[in-house]
């Protein structure tokens, strides 16, 4: 029945669970390299049984770290939030880019803020959306700035119809924004939404046409011409 299968706990090789029972206190290890590789046994071995929520906390501990240990437990953390996102819920703040990230830190933790992104609450989506916004007009780091846009077309993807629609608010108050290359990026991130659903976003197309006379990107007035000309019908 539909009940049993709810309740259904998948069944371990005994060996495999004496392994992992070994393995856990290891987790408390003050070596960062073995909170890892204990992370790491539980995510291949036994990704959906409980024994890798054990391994949430020890790893997001890891951040405090210096920073190469902690671009290592970033990179391992988003190889368990692509199996456990929802485990990371609660630690989201932890995933908040500080000015000093070095680029191979900040871009693991835009990985993150987007895979937990769906399985956050209102408020959480909030915080999220507002920091994706403050460094998509980050001057000077053209890097993080497209990758900000673009977090935040994923969140648009995966989110319900009213976050979706906030998302797509914010890249449209983008497009009249004096550096070119957040303009491209957010009119790029716009088609690809529009693109999915032209029937959804016609008065979309009808307000980047209104703005064609105020862009004033090369690139940016081609882009919108361009959908303005593929959506008109």
């Amino acid at each position: 029945s539909e009940e049993e299968a709810a309740e259904e706990v998948p069944m371990l090789d005994p060996d495999l669970e004496l392994l992992l029972d070994a393995a856990r206190p290891l987790l408390q290890s003050r070596n960062s390299a073995v909170v890892v590789a204990v992370a790491r046994c539980y995510l291949y071995l036994a990704p959906s049984s409980p024994y890798l929520s054990h391994a949430i906390g020890p790893l997001i501990s890891l951040l405090r770290s210096a920073q190469d240990i902690q671009q290592i437990a970033l990179y391992n953390i988003v190889q368990v939030c692509l199996a456990r996102p929802e485990a990371f819920v609660a630690y989201t703040t932890h995933f908040l880019i500080r000015a000093l990230d070095p680029p191979q830190v900040w871009r693991l933790k835009l990985e993150v803020l987007t895979l937990v992104f769906p399985h956050c609450g209102r408020e959480t989506k909030g915080l999220i959306l507002s920091e994706l916004e403050h460094f998509s007009k980050s001057h000077g780091n053209g890097a993080l700035v497209r990758e900000s846009v673009r977090s935040i077309g994923r969140c648009a993807q995966s989110s319900d119809a009213r976050t979706a629609s906030r998302c797509l608010r914010l890249l449209l108050r983008q497009i009249t924004s004096a550096d070119s290359n957040l303009v491209a990026e957010a009119l790029e991130v716009i088609r690809l939404l529009i693109q999915r659903d032209p029937a959804a976003h016609a008065q979309t197309v009808i307000r980047l046409a209104k703005n064609l006379d105020t862009v004033t990107s090369s690139q940016a007035r081609a882009s919108i011409i361009w959908l303005v000309g593929e959506f008109a019908g």
